[in-house]
């Protein structure tokens, strides 16, 4: 079972299960077309818009390199919606109930952050001890506390550094491309979400 699937009765919950305060995963356009098309579902069923102000745009830019040019057009930040607690896709028993090819990219790439120009870090914003998690007092990813390498964690995941490579690639192209689009407009206002300054 991959980490992931153990997450849940190891550490309580999984890193498909936020906070109010948390948000999940960004979307592009082209993931949330493909999962449109995939789910038959209109976007606004699973997709929240959270609107960013300029220094929040500039913050989220040097944290996440990867999404320079994402706001091109719109301070519009699009995510997966949250019900329950959870993302509208996750199951408690079952995980995430999209297919592999029709997950956002990000969280297919998900716990490795691509840099600009090649290699990659990891994206553990809620990473601590699974000693502090059990306790209640600090979030973490049961993957990377199993793993003593990279080389391990990827194993854990069933990526290569080349199949990780051709994730940051796509994702670079789609980050560029959603950024030279229109703002996505589907989304109802029920879903938009304003950030509190």
């Amino acid at each position: 079972m991959s980490p992931c699937g153990r997450c849940k009765k190891r550490l309580g919950s999984s890193c498909c299960e936020v906070l109010d305060t948390e948000r999940l995963a960004t979307l592009t356009t082209a993931d949330v077309n493909r999962m449109v098309r995939a789910t038959s579902r209109p976007a606004r069923h699973f997709l929240e818009v959270e609107w960013l102000s300029h220094g929040e745009i500039l913050d989220y830019a040097q944290v996440r390199p990867v999404y320079e040019g994402y706001f091109a057009n719109s301070p519009a930040r699009l995510t997966l919606a949250r019900k329950g607690g959870a993302c509208v896709f996750h199951g408690a028993e079952t995980g995430c109930a999209l297919s592999s090819e029709v997950r956002p990219v990000a969280c297919q790439l998900y716990p490795f952050e691509p840099w600009p120009g090649g290699g990659f870090s990891l994206l553990v914003e809620r990473h601590g001890t699974a000693e502090l998690e059990r306790r209640g007092m600090a979030p973490a990813c049961l993957a990377v506390e199993e793993s003593e390498s990279m080389e391990a964690l990827q194993k854990a995941f069933g990526v290569t550094e080349g199949s990780l490579q051709q994730l940051a690639a796509r994702l670079r192209g789609d980050v560029l491309e959603h950024g030279r689009l229109r703002p996505f407009k589907s989304a109802s206002r029920r879903n938009k979400v304003k950030r509190n300054s």
